[in-house]
């Protein structure tokens, strides 16, 4: 049993030993704490990573290139827009020089025309035919303190005599106004009121002194109109003795209806038969006084 116990001993002395050698080995041989392993790429990898890294490249100098041409194509592009806008505008002034030259024309070919008409009409020159239809003469009139820009008799109306009238009349002013026919007693108007210097034998609104307001239509009509002068007038207080009235001549001596601006001659024909009356009253009042002047004064002298 002494053997075995000696065995036993030395084995165990064995392992001790082995045991720290190898202990003293591992701590002098340790290894570090962390290791990095780095994978590695496959052989195949690489070549698709290199044909995509060629792959973009192609793709980004195709794009350079292609810049260039995309500039001159833009270049080309604001120089054909800027090329369209000049022709364009060169054809624009061509339609406004086309249309002045339009506009010059007719204006010459109606004044040619209306020239003709007026000669060939016997018409007195600057005189405008007015429209009719059968024995009826029509006209527009509108108003702002005037008559179709006249004012003070500064525009006369010749129709023949017994002809009827219509006349659509349109205020514009911002003060109401109306219009009406008068056969005048005065040469002009004297009073606020018209009826006060003739008789109005027609006018819209009816009660003449009323007037329209602006904006407003009206339709002035007379069958039939006596051979005489007259005035078509505002009929607003006040508004014809400022100005506002023009002269309409009814006239056997008138075939064609026409306007025509006053001439510093007048119309030609007497304004009423009751100026004539008054005339005559006053002509024969001043003869009955020089009589009576006179016997006076002969009697003072004598006295």
């Amino acid at each position: 049993m002494v053997w075995v116990r000696a065995v036993a001993r030395t084995t165990i002395a064995v392992v001790i030993v082995v045991a720290l050698i190898a202990f003293s080995a591992g701590f002098i041989a340790k290894p570090p704490s962390t290791v990095t392993v780095r994978e590695t790429i496959p052989i195949t990898n690489i070549q698709t990573v290199t044909q995509t890294l060629l792959t973009e490249r192609t793709v980004v100098q195709t794009q350079v290139r292609t810049i260039p041409t995309t500039i001159t194509e833009t270049a080309m592009i604001v120089n054909t827009v800027t090329s369209t806008v000049y022709t364009t505008t060169t054809r624009v002034e061509t339609i406004r020089q086309v249309e002045t030259v339009v506009r010059t024309s007719t204006v010459t070919m109606v004044s040619t025309i209306v020239s003709t008409v007026t000669q060939t009409l016997g018409l007195p020159e600057g005189a405008t035919p007015l429209p009719f239809t059968g024995r009826t003469v029509f006209a527009l009139i509108s108003t702002g303190f005037n008559f179709n820009g006249s004012s003070g008799g500064g525009l006369i109306i010749y129709i023949p005599a017994g002809w009827g009238v219509e006349i659509i009349y349109t205020n514009n002013h911002a003060v109401p106004h109306s219009i009406a026919i008068v056969r005048n007693n005065t040469a002009t108007p004297q009073s606020s009121d018209i009826g006060s210097d003739g008789t109005v034998i027609a006018s819209q609104p009816e009660q003449y002194t009323s007037g329209i307001t602006q904006g407003s239509m009206v339709r002035l009509a007379l069958n039939s109109i006596p051979e005489g002068v007259y005035w078509i007038a505002c009929g607003v207080p006040g508004h014809a003795q400022a100005g506002m009235w023009i002269i309409m001549v009814s006239s056997s001596k008138v075939t064609i209806p026409y306007v025509i601006a006053a001439q510093p001659s007048g119309t030609g024909y007497p304004y009423s038969n009751y100026s004539y009356i008054t005339t005559l009253l006053i002509f024969i009042a001043l003869l009955a006084l020089i009589p009576i002047a006179t016997t006076t004064i002969l009697r003072s002298k004598g006295g």
